[in-house]
């Protein structure tokens, strides 16, 4: 493959590049999911609002809805406007109680099918947007570069990958080896970069999750 036939100084440059192109995916794809949620959460709170507006709507009606009681209401316009003033007050109570009272039945084990099915449509252009992202992502993590890869695994990130690029610029190295062996004394005796060396790769995170996908949307979605 074209990757195999890279110099060392190239393959540095282009591992680089590619997993910038990783951390890129993986920030389109926190976002979409960010966006789904705040749609989900908005139209779960439309739907409950809705319901929830129902009984005091239907309190006013019954209390407004026979024209004599109107009629005489009118004869007073202080009594009338006192009492609109003391409906609407406890219309805005009988809602707020109703509301509170919808949303906690609507987050209930019960009532998860009906949300499930109000928030399909949108789910489904979220998993198809993510799936587009994602096999972008895993044509890049099943390239040469990272499946055989010239340096030690801890290497293979955007923090580290510069650092070997520098040793070969500078001309302290002339092959991968010797920008690796570099690195390690430094590491060693100077402990300069100890924090940028990750305990686990951005690389082997998006492996992890490629491997365990639906899962872990599955567990974020809920």
């Amino acid at each position: 493959m074209v990757e195999t036939r890279l110099s060392d100084l190239d393959y540095c440059y282009a591992s680089v590049e590619l997993l910038k192109v990783l951390e890129n995916n993986a920030y389109l794809r926190n976002e979409r999911i960010r966006t789904f949620l705040e749609q989900r959460a908005s139209r779960e709170t439309r739907i409950v609002s809705l319901v929830a507006l129902l009984f005091p709507a239907v309190l006013l009606i019954l209390l407004f809805g026979f024209p004599g009681n109107f009629a005489r209401e009118l004869i007073s316009i202080e009594n009338f406007l006192f009492r609109m003033f003391s409906l609407l007050m406890l219309g805005l109570f009988i809602f707020i109680f109703c509301f509170l009272l919808v949303y906690h039945l609507w987050h209930l084990r019960l009532v998860e099918p009906l949300r499930k099915k109000l928030t399909h449509d949108l789910k489904k252009e979220l998993l198809d947007d993510i799936k587009k992202i994602d096999e972008h992502t895993e044509s890049i993590v099943q390239k040469s570069l990272f499946t055989h890869p010239r340096v030690p695994e801890l290497y293979l990130c955007t923090e580290i990958l510069p650092l070997l690029i520098r040793y070969f610029e500078k001309g302290l190295a002339d092959f991968m080896k010797e920008a690796v062996y570099a690195l390690e004394l430094e590491l060693k005796h100077t402990g300069h970069y100890h924090h940028l060396v990750p305990r686990v790769t951005f690389l082997q995170r998006e492996r992890d999750y490629l491997q365990n996908r639906m899962a872990y949307l599955n567990k974020l979605l809920k």
